[in-house]
């Protein structure tokens, strides 16, 4: 009997990295070049360790897609959001 890996044939040469995991994150924004923010609602985990932010929309509801923040228009950066004091 062959026992095959299940990691191997998961990890097609060409194959787009997955979403495995999700996190919800807690006090950071989106930077955007214009010098908005938008706050992260989650943490999108890759199957190959990468990972991305989902900001929610500009009008403030849940996001329905886990779209990646960083491939909007003008991203710059993550950032800690600043506490109001």
């Amino acid at each position: 009997m062959t026992t095959a890996n299940t990691y191997d044939i998961m990890q097609e040469e060409d194959a787009e990295p997955e979403i495995a995991f999700i996190s919800p994150t807690h006090h950071y924004v989106a930077r955007f070049e214009d010098g908005s923010v938008r706050p992260i609602a989650l943490w999108a985990i890759m199957d190959d360790g990468t990972f991305y932010g989902v900001a929610l929309p500009p009008d403030g509801r849940p996001p329905l897609e886990l779209e990646n923040v960083e491939d909007e228009q003008g991203f710059s950066k993550y950032e800690p959001q600043k506490e109001d004091r």
